[in-house]
């Protein structure tokens, strides 16, 4: 099963994504990079409802507090 979670960077109002993958199976899980289908949604997301902007590959910058909330109640 995949999972998004996401991490705060040096710069302020800034997240970065990483994947963690866990296989139930053995009770284990690790974290792997991100693919291009990974963020395409998170991305087309953003820009529909105008809520932060893909700044790198995996990151996204938000202009206030409010926008990291909203996008983190949809993709954290």
């Amino acid at each position: 099963m995949k999972e998004i979670y996401w991490v705060g960077t040096a710069k302020r109002l800034s997240l970065s994504g990483r994947m963690r993958i866990t296989n139930p199976e053995r009770d284990r899980s690790f974290s792997v990079g991100l693919s291009e289908n990974d963020v395409d949604p998170i991305q087309a997301w953003c820009e529909a409802h105008n809520c932060g902007r893909r700044t790198s590959f995996d990151t996204f910058q938000f202009k206030n507090k409010a926008q990291m909330t909203m996008f983190m109640l949809r993709w954290g």
